[in-house]
């Protein structure tokens, strides 16, 4: 079974994120002064194709209603803005995001980044962007809104940690949305199961495409369930193998080789040195570096 074999996978590579953290392309920061003040963006892209990784913790997963992330996430959250709407239509999506740091900040009121990031968002959406709109990089921001990389997160003026990184206001909190105890179909044990799955970076996909998902009200649901309860996959299985497919499907990974518009993965169920020296010579025989071309 692929997911049981991705979470396996996960299990023998100890360089991965540990349980519900995730390593997070974010392309630009927002710098703000102690009074949560915009000061300007920093662009933490590598190339135009991606940008510097963060440990913070792991997004969550999306359906219909907007849920944000944990200190970081796209512009229609972060400051309500999109190229494919008007503000108006985006205030749902920034008042989620609010109501997360303001949740986030009476957990931690006296931690100083914290606060200046909820005196940020007493502002109006169009206040904060208003002041953005003066940035020099404010163009390329708004030209790149649909990139991958294109997430925002937070960094005090004078720091060198941005916001969501933090490990004391990090509050990995796995009992969040608390959920029923199920059999999950990958692991074969009683195990609180996942709602919602989380989006993995599939080829020629959306950026919210997902390995396991379900159709709501469309008519293959088992009698009486729901989303993931069609067939319940435990919390610690969805991120394992969301976070190894994830590594596998990264830019620079070794573990994949790309035929057209097909992209192959491919890994050893052993982290013996001969099944490391396999996955090396089958990418050598097989593979190539993503900017020689197909």
């Amino acid at each position: 079974m692929i997911l049981k074999a991705l979470y396996d996978y996960y299990r023998r590579c100890g360089s991965l994120p540990a349980f519900g953290m995730e390593l997070k392309e974010i392309g630009f920061i927002i710098i703000i002064d102690r009074d949560g003040n915009f000061m300007r963006f920093e662009d933490r892209r590598i190339d135009k194709k991606s940008a510097q990784q963060f440990l913070v913790k792991k997004s969550v997963g999306r359906s219909s209603a907007p849920v944000a992330n944990y200190l970081y996430d796209n512009s229609q959250y972060v400051f309500g803005y999109s190229d494919k709407g008007d503000m108006d239509s985006m205030r749902k999506y920034f008042d989620t995001f609010k109501a997360k740091v303001k949740e986030i900040y009476e957990t931690f009121p006296e931690n100083e980044a914290v606060k200046a990031v909820y005196s940020f968002y007493q502002q109006e959406p169009s206040s904060i962007v208003e002041a953005m709109q003066h940035d020099p990089l404010w163009t390329d921001v708004v030209k790149n809104l649909n990139k991958k990389y294109s997430m925002f997160s937070f960094l005090l003026e004078g720091d060198t940690e941005i916001i969501a990184c933090k490990r004391e206001i990090m509050a990995l909190d796995v009992n969040e949305g608390a959920a029923n105890e199920k059999i999950c179909l990958v692991l074969g044990k009683h195990a609180r199961v996942v709602e919602v799955t989380t989006a993995t970076m599939i080829p020629g996909s959306q950026a919210t495409a997902k390995l396991v998902a379900f159709q709501v009200n469309s008519g293959y649901d088992s009698y009486g369930k729901a989303k993931g309860y069609n067939a319940p996959i435990s919390e610690d299985a969805e991120f394992a193998y969301t976070t190894a497919l994830n590594n596998m499907l990264r830019s620079g990974s070794r573990n994949k080789f790309i035929v057209g518009n097909r992209t192959f993965l491919f890994w050893a169920s052993s982290d013996s040195e001969a099944s490391k020296a396999s996955e090396e010579s089958l990418f050598t025989f097989l593979g190539r570096e993503e900017n020689e071309g197909v």
